[in-house]
């Protein structure tokens, strides 16, 4: 099992799956087959979490149910202790398009949490439910986001906001993030006031930090960005756009956020005003020259990816699951709702980019 642990932990998936799945056939052995025994716990989890960080969803989502049920075995149907494995179930239904759901699975784990809080005495121990839930929030505001329920998804991410003000602080990156993701909603409803609003209040979250995430920097300046072109704050608009550019010029892993901003900002200089123009010190000319370098630049990068894409389709496969009650099938996942840079979502760590936003904390697997 520890093997195991330190392989997947070392991106080395192949031997831990090996090591995961031998610990688990020895194990099945033992208990006469029972899937639900409380002895096959540590081995569900730590597959879940290895599933996960593989990007492997499906697989993920098989093996919380399977240690959900040998939570059930160990505390019953209506243990508020349930509440992390309905929270990472849904959260993985949601991350694979069963939309409605990982909806209902997290609205059992907020009842569950909820219920968690007033049993417990231990304000510790209150203090991490709260986080929990505020997770459960986040999951739901992705759910109803990929369902354009904007309503439903600014309640859920107003709840989240809530909690992380509760817990972190006002100025915690966490409290950030969600009047982001609130303004992102904001904005498509076209309530440009409580867009700004928002954006604002996480731009001076971030301002407020020695070191600035430059994912988050990034983002968070580009979003204001576009609200102030819509508001014909255009020079405010630029310097927002242009410090954007240059965090992401500066780290090559937001390259795609760098090519979306030169996008919009080339986009946004072609609808000014040839006052506007000489005003703001535009040279058009250098701005084609960067245009066309940049253009150039992008078909190159999109060829290397191309090629090493298809060298990684040809070598490389994922293994796949085994204990598996439902029989469900396995299909592998692009990408994992939690993972990201800056190690703080890696069972939901670091800063990760989904849908309609990016969010940023550590959770527990369980």
């Amino acid at each position: 099992m520890l093997l195991g642990v330190v392989c997947y932990s070392t991106n080395k998936f192949e031997q831990a799956h090996m090591f995961f799945t031998s610990t688990m056939k020895k194990q099945l052995e033992y208990t006469g087959g029972e899937q639900d025994h409380p002895f096959l716990e540590q081995t569900y989890l730590h597959m879940a979490s290895m599933y996960k960080q593989m990007g492997n969803l499906n697989s993920s989502l098989i093996m919380w149910k399977n240690l959900l049920k040998t939570h059930k075995r160990q505390y019953g149907e209506n243990s508020y202790l349930l509440s992390s494995d309905y929270k990472n179930i849904g959260t993985c239904e949601v991350g694979v398009g069963m939309i409605a759901e990982g909806i209902e699975t997290l609205e059992k784990a907020k009842v569950l949490i909820k219920c968690g809080i007033e049993k417990v005495e231990d304000e510790a121990e209150i203090k991490e439910l709260k986080r929990e839930l505020s997770e459960v929030f986040f999951a739901l505001y992705l759910g109803y986001t990929t369902q354009s329920e904007w309503d439903k998804a600014i309640s859920a991410n107003e709840q989240a906001l809530k909690l992380n003000i509760d817990t972190l602080g006002e100025d915690d990156l966490n409290v950030s993030n969600n009047y982001y993701l609130g303004s992102q909603i904001y904005q498509k409803k076209l309530c440009f006031e409580e867009a700004m609003n928002h954006i604002n209040k996480a731009n001076e979250i971030i301002d407020t930090k020695t070191v600035k995430d430059p994912l988050l920097l990034c983002r968070y300046r580009f979003l204001r960005g576009k609200l102030l072109v819509n508001a014909d704050q255009r020079e405010n608009a630029l310097k927002d756009l242009d410090e954007a550019i240059k965090v992401a010029q500066a780290n090559p892993k937001l390259y795609n956020d760098e090519i979306e901003i030169k996008i919009f900002r080339t986009n946004a200089i072609n609808s000014f005003s040839e006052e506007e123009i000489k005003r703001f010190g535009i040279d058009l000319e250098a701005e084609k020259a960067k245009t066309l370098a940049d253009d150039a630049k992008r078909e190159k990068i999109i060829k290397l990816q191309t090629a090493a894409a298809q060298s990684h389709a040809q070598s490389n496969g994922q293994p796949q699951p085994i204990g598996n009650a439902e029989k469900e099938e396995d299909e592998d996942e692009e990408e994992t709702l939690f993972d990201g840079p800056a190690g703080v979502i890696a069972a939901v760590g670091g800063v990760v980019a989904v849908g309609a936003g990016i969010y940023y904390f550590m959770s527990k697997s369980n």
